[in-house]
């Protein structure tokens, strides 16, 4: 598969632009947070964040998906603030799982459940 501008996809899982509210808690006693985020794309291997603060490479995260009951591991892979010259920063954050799979409940096709237009 082959990715915008000729690079070739990296990817090991599909991502979907998909919404889920999820309650994240830091495992990392040097990074304190706990709070409720929101995912902007998810996929087998990890998710993209939505957060009001970055979080440092590496930082062990839980996250639990109250409406599937579902819950996870994962390590933030980068942080990315959106809108640079923004008063209030939003950042983009990059998670990788610690064990791959489908913690976010995808329908067989994404289509069927309007997660995808």
């Amino acid at each position: 598969m082959t990715a915008p501008h000729g690079r070739e996809e990296r990817r090991r899982s599909r991502r979907l632009p998909l919404w889920v509210p999820v309650a994240v808690a830091s495992l990392d006693p040097l990074v304190q947070f706990f709070g409720r985020l929101e995912t902007v794309e998810v996929s087998n291997h990890g998710c993209l964040l939505c957060a009001n603060r970055p979080f440092p490479r590496g930082t062990s995260l839980r996250l639990d998906m109250p409406y599937s009951k579902r819950s996870a591991t994962a390590h933030t892979v980068r942080s990315d603030p959106i809108g640079p010259h923004a008063k209030l920063k939003i950042w983009y954050v990059a998670l990788e799982l610690d064990k791959a799979g489908d913690i976010w409940n995808f329908p067989s096709n994404p289509r069927d459940r309007g997660m995808i237009r």
